[in-house]
């Protein structure tokens, strides 16, 4: 039995970005032709883990020739997740003519740019003196009087993140036998795994500074800055937190809300292996065997909805006081704002437990699952192999061929969302604001001098749509190793290979979200940040091909004492359908039935082909003292190939998590009872997929970790490590002509971990 709990707190810096377009500041400076954050935010994460697991064995030998083990393996992982996220959508961009916004929140020259002046590197937003800009009741430009909800407000910094507690249980079961005799052996392992997990609370929520009271905005920030020059920073009012404190504030409740998915998993498996022992001198075996899969794959989309008591009507509908910010609902204190990865002038955060309760509190709970939102996937695995093993000496090796054939049945579900009109209009289609009475324009309850919300089920429908997917393919997969032994315990080793890896449940199932926003939805939410009418969404690729590999390596080492050794490999590896994340505009993606036109795409693609070529250098040697040291450099040369969907190229990518270099250096000392190691990792440049229709790539990362074990007895063991000794942060960036188009910075923190082992049994 061992149990191990740990601690976290990381924090992490993230843009969105695109590709900019025309926009206007308050002085009527226009922007164009750049590429420019979609939006600016830094986030801290809370982290509070328990795993403990359990092993049994239990063995039986009735002949002196047959062994029988049975193996029982349950592990359990409890996690609670608060993720505070501090950001600055590009609402305050101007959506309209400079003459009807007047460059909206965008300071005079709020801009800053690289050297190049293609990329924004900082903007600055303020907002205009009262009756000035778009901060005026009439339009200065026009004359036409504007409606109070029309005219601007600060609705950054928008604090938002996420409330997650989860549980998942993996299980294992099996039997397995060995049977061994002169000239024959073999061996049998039948068993099952299974697992299952899933949040019981996934909330998020959001909140902004401002609070719309007696038919017009209070705010409570004037100012709100970002800039990438030096470290990431962030800056807002530095009365914000309190004035949100004392009440001039609104929850965000479009953002709040709870979805999550659940999962469960199972595969039974059978597996039978021989060895023939012939009696020729120079074969030293023959082996062969089969293998049999079958897995059930399934994950269920689901919510918790708050119902005002006594009524079927979600609480941002028919309480007029739902959006009220509450004191209680924020943390009372700014949390750290200078961290290793950004900066902030200070940084409020929600109280997501408390505002969590409030709602179960106050409201009538109820946690849906969606019968329609999931997907499943069956995959049946049969394989068969046979393999000779040689040795005449100074050459010895083996050569073989594996057979496996697949069958998938992959069942996936889009959940299809098309957003109407949000409010209540006149009959010149102004939206209505709530008047003193509280009762809007179809009889329900609203806040006095706030908008008139039409009822949730006028705003919106959700429907879902089920697709389906068959696939089989037969793979012939080769094998090769030759090995040769030269004087002074030199070795010389060629091998090659062809391997199949099949793309990952989650990227063939994935649930589907495909949402459409209408122009009157459009018009009523613009202020709000509102995507620009159209199609926008992400979902699974069930064409997805499994990425077949064909691989070749050359080495030679020198054993020149007892475990020490120093050598080099040369290797060449060519890859097929390699799968790449991609983000795609202007596609065609068919929404149950109908073709449209998406805006943005989010899916997973396969790469065509891609090479891998390169040196592996290792060494490690052991003292006499028992001080021991292991290191290894590789050097990586990758291509850049085509991505598809289907037979629609959609853009380039070398090969994904294909690194320019990497190596490690490992220091450690070991007798009979400890083992004390300090590992230093450094690895290149990494390719993380297209975004924007850009590569991303992971900047150069370098990691010092910490471990130990100590045996007090043959029955208890205590294990101790301390990952990211140095603090490294990583980094994240689109295209290789420049590493200022940032896209991310995270920090994972240093981590401490305990855990303790007890063996039952009389042991070794």
């Amino acid at each position: 039995m061992s149990t191990a709990t740990s601690s976290t707190r990381s924090e992490e810096s993230n843009i969105d970005l695109w590709p900019g377009g025309g926009v206007v500041d308050q002085a009527g400076n226009t922007y164009s032709g750049y590429f420019m954050p979609q939006q600016f935010s830094t986030s801290q994460t809370q982290l509070d883990l328990k795993n403990t697991g359990v092993q049994a064995t239990m063995q039986f030998k009735p002949t002196d020739n047959f062994l029988l083990t049975a193996n029982y393996f349950h592990f359990q992982e409890k996690r609670t997740q608060i993720t505070n996220v501090f950001e600055m959508p590009e609402w305050n961009l101007s959506n309209s003519p400079y003459s009807s916004e007047q460059g909206r929140l965008l300071a005079p020259n709020g801009l800053t740019f690289d050297s190049s002046g293609t990329i924004v590197t900082g903007a600055n937003y303020q907002l205009p003196a009262a009756g000035t800009g778009c901060n005026a009741t009439v339009n200065p430009s026009t004359g036409e009087a504007r409606q109070a909800v029309d005219v601007c407000s600060t609705q950054t910094p928008w604090l938002t993140g996420n409330y997650s507690v989860e549980k998942a249980t993996s299980q294992v079961a099996n039997i397995t036998g060995e049977w061994s005799g002169d000239y024959l052996s073999g061996s049998f392992n039948i068993g099952r795994t299974w697992a299952k997990g899933g949040p019981s609370v996934e909330f998020g929520a959001a909140a902004k500074p401002r609070v719309f009271v007696n038919g017009h905005w209070e705010d409570g920030s004037q100012i709100s800055q970002w800039t990438l020059n030096g470290k990431p920073t962030m800056t807002a009012s530095p009365d914000v937190l309190q004035n949100m404190l004392n009440g001039i504030g609104q929850m965000d409740l479009g953002s709040t809300g709870s979805g999550f998915v659940n999962t469960d998993t199972s595969q039974n498996f059978a597996q039978l292996d021989f060895t023939w022992t012939p009696n020729v001198s120079w074969l030293d075996s023959i082996q062969f065997g089969a293998k049999y899969r079958d897995t059930h794959a399934h994950q269920q989309g689901g919510e918790i909805r708050w119902y005002c008591p006594g009524t079927t009507e979600q609480f941002q509908s028919c309480d007029p006081g739902a959006g009220t910010l509450q004191s209680s609902f924020l943390l009372p204190h700014s949390l750290t704002s200078n961290t290793r990865v950004f900066s902030d002038s200070i940084f409020p955060g929600l109280n997501f437990p408390a505002y969590y309760n409030y709602l179960n509190n106050t409201y009538d709970t109820q946690r849906l699952m969606h019968p329609d939102d999931q997907s499943f996937i069956k995959e049946a695995i049969s394989a068969a192999y046979i393999q000779a093993n040689y040795n005449t000496g100074n050459w010895r090796g083996n050569v073989g061929v594996r057979f496996v054939s697949t069958m998938q049945d992959v069942y996936t579900a889009d959940k299809i969302t098309k957003n109407h009109a949000v409010y209540y209009h006149d009959a010149n289609g102004n939206i209505l604001i709530c008047p003193n009475s509280g009762v809007n324009a179809g009889g329900g309850a609203c806040a006095p001098g706030d908008f008139q919300y039409l009822p949730r089920s006028q705003q919106y429908t959700e429907t879902y749509a089920i697709d389906s997917e068959r696939s089989r393919y037969t793979n012939v997969l080769p094998s090769f190793n030759i090995v040769y032994s030269l004087p002074h315990n030199v070795v010389l080793r060629l091998t090659g290979s062809k391997a199949i890896a099949r793309a990952n449940y989650g990227d063939l199932a994935q649930l589907g979200n495909l949402t459409y926003y209408s122009q009157d939805y459009y018009n009523d939410r613009k202020q709000f940040g509102s995507p620009l009418p159209g199609w926008y969404g992400s979902g699974a690729n069930k064409n997805l091909k499994p990425f077949t590999a064909t691989q070749f390596d050359f080495g030679a080492a020198w054993y020149y004492a007892p475990n020490s050794v120093i050598g080099m490999n040369l290797f060449d590896k060519t890859v097929k359908n390699f799968v790449v994340p991609v983000t795609v505009t202007n596609r065609t993606v068919n929404v149950d039935g109908t073709p449209e036109q998406f805006m943005q795409y989010s899916t997973n693609a396969n790469g065509r082909k891609g090479t891998s070529k390169g040196v592996e250098i290792f060494t490690q040697h052991d003292f006499s003292n028992g001080i021991g040291v292991i290191a290894n450099y590789t050097l990586n040369k990758t291509n850049e190939t085509a991505v598809s969907i289907g037979d629609t190229k959609v853009g380039e990518s070398a090969l994904i998590g294909s690194a320019k270099f990497a190596g490690n250096l490992s220091v450690y000392y070991q007798n009979d009872k400890l083992l004390l190691r300090a590992s230093s990792n450094w690895t290149g440049r990494v390719v993380n997929g297209l975004v924007a229709g850009l590569t991303e790539y992971q900047a150069p990362y370098h990691q010092v970790d910490l471990n130990g074990d100590y045996e007090f007895n043959k029955h208890f063991m205590v294990t101790a490590s301390i990952m990211n000794l140095t603090r490294s942060t990583t980094r994240s960036y689109l295209g290789d002509d420049t590493k200022l188009r940032l896209n991310s910075l995270g920090y994972s923190g240093r981590q401490y971990y305990l855990g303790v082992t007890y063996k039952f049994g009389p042991g070794k």
